[in-house]
Parts: structure tokens; sequence; C-alpha cells
């Protein structure tokens, strides 16, 4: 459940259920039955249809903080990736920012630049 609520706090406050089930799923998450538990303990709620997100602010940031330096890198990456495989054309012309931050907080400053 931990593995699945830090994955969902790197992709941001709120995110595309799908895009979460991608990057968990890089991050070694394989079942998202967590996802249920943590809406029943009010850590994330449903939002907009398909998407997910923290029921607090205050939450999200904890949950972001308390991941260790090296996990971060990975989520960052895994989130990169999986937004990159998750949108069609025009949604990643919408990303292209957060694609740029995702690479640049995983430690890839090259692949940073090219969404930048």
């Amino acid at each position: 459940m931990r593995k699945l609520a830090e994955a969902a706090a790197v992709l941001g406050r709120e995110t595309d259920e799908s895009v979460l089930a991608v990057c968990a799923a890089q991050y070694g998450v394989a079942d998202l039955d967590a996802l249920e538990e943590l809406r029943s303990r009010q850590v994330l709620e449903e939002h907009e249809g398909s998407k997910v997100r923290f029921v607090h602010d205050r939450i999200w940031e904890i949950t972001y903080e308390r991941i260790e330096v090296a996990a971060r890198r990975a989520l960052h990456a895994a989130a990169a990736e999986a937004l990159e495989t998750s949108l069609t054309v025009e949604g990643l012309q919408e990303h292209r920012a957060a694609l740029g931050r995702h690479w640049e907080l995983a430690g890839e400053p090259q692949r940073a630049c090219d969404h930048f």
C-alpha cells in the first residue's frame, strides 16, 4: 500500500488512474488492490471520473517527502515513462513540462531538456 501511495505522490496531488497503474507497475506494485484500501482509509479519493487525488494537500506532501532519495528518482523515471506510454500525442504536448520535471528529478537532464 505504501509503494502505491508513493507512486501516486510522485505523479502529483491528482493523476489519472491508468497512468498511476503503469507507474506503479514499473515501481514493482503488481496488485492495485491497495488503491481501494487507500480510498477506504481516506488517503486517496476518486476525482472527475478516472482520476484519483489525495484527499488533503498535506497527506500528499508528507507522502512525497518520506520517499527515500533513490526511490524518488526511480519513481520520477517511472512516472515519466508512464506518461510517455499512456498519453496520446496531443496529451504529451499538454504534459511536456511535467515530463521535463519528472526526467529532471529522475537525474536525466538530457531527457528533461527534450521536453522543456
